[in-house]
């Protein structure tokens, strides 16, 4: 049995190497790859992980602070979007030396 592979769908979903003799070539090329992979994996590089947070309500009104979501009760999104950070950290992480 054979396997394909696509060696420029690989590219697209691999940052280079860190370089940082060219940090700004570098920071380019691995933002675009997470928009490839998926748009808002770039914006969770950019702003910092994911954290489900709650907020408790009377009346429609918040009560006390935001407070952290237990991992039992997070919703698929919360699941998708954490899941992106691990992903996008991984990226990073491969990219350097």
């Amino acid at each position: 049995m054979s396997t394909s592979y696509n060696s420029k769908l690989s590219a697209l979903s691999k940052i280079p190497p860190f370089n940082e003799q060219n940090f700004t070539m570098w920071k380019t090329k691995a933002r675009v790859v997470f928009e490839t992979m998926d748009y808002e994996m770039l914006i969770i590089v950019e702003k910092g992980p994911h954290v489900p947070m709650y907020q408790l309500m009377f009346n429609n009104a918040p009560i006390g602070s935001l407070k952290k979501t237990l991992k039992t009760s997070y919703d698929d999104d919360n699941r998708r979007l954490i899941n992106l950070d691990v992903k996008s950290k991984a990226s990073i992480g491969n990219s350097l030396p």
